[in-house]
Parts: C-alpha cells; sequence; structure tokens
C-alpha cells in the first residue's frame, strides 16, 4: 500500500509512472507508449536473467 500511495503521489509532482517492483529512487517511465520504450531498454529481461543452480 505505501509503495502505491509513493508512486500516486511520483506521479502528481512528476508526470511519470513507476513500474512493477518500483522503489523510491529509482527509474521511471513516461507515461505513453512510444516514449515509455526508452525505459524498457534500460531495464534487463527476467528471460534473460541467468538462473542460480541448486
Amino acid at each position: 500500500v505505501l509503495r502505491l500511495i509513493e508512486a500516486f503521489q511520483f506521479h502528481e509532482e512528476h508526470g511519470d509512472v513507476c513500474p512493477a517492483g518500483w522503489k523510491k529512487g529509482a527509474k521511471t517511465m513516461t507515461a505513453n507508449p512510444k516514449d515509455s520504450l526508452k525505459y524498457f531498454e534500460t531495464v534487463d529481461e527476467p528471460s534473460k536473467k541467468r538462473k542460480l543452480s541448486k
């Protein structure tokens, strides 16, 4: 709940939106699909992360 409140407040102040798992101070993205590509170009895809072996 706290993350949602912080994300809403951040959006009101800056206009950007906060992706899933966002933490205060982390990267955000613009609210339109075309411009949000800049954000997605800078984050790792979960499928490309190395899996840990047991």
